[in-house]
């Protein structure tokens, strides 16, 4: 049963890497083109200042990265055990 959980854990954990290491990859791509958005519209690139408005007004929903506390959700840790 202990070799059972430690298994478990280890691909917990395998699992939380992946995500946080997604997420971190969708966040570089999500910058890139923001700054991309934002060089076409300092360029004057037809349609790009309208598109720059529109992320901006979603950049606001967002505080470093995270949505606002009243829209995270938070979750209970529970024992494999239980």
């Amino acid at each position: 049963m202990l070799f059972a959980s430690s298994r478990l854990q280890q691909f917990s954990r395998k699992i939380e890497d992946t995500a946080m290491l997604a997420g971190s990859e969708a966040f570089t791509q999500a910058l890139i083109f923001y700054n991309s958005v934002k060089q076409a519209a300092r360029d004057n690139v037809p349609g790009a200042q309208p598109l720059l408005d529109l992320l901006k007004e979603l950049k606001k929903r967002f505080v470093l990265g995270r949505p606002p506390k009243k829209c995270r959700v938070k979750l209970k840790k529970r024992s494999i055990m239980n």
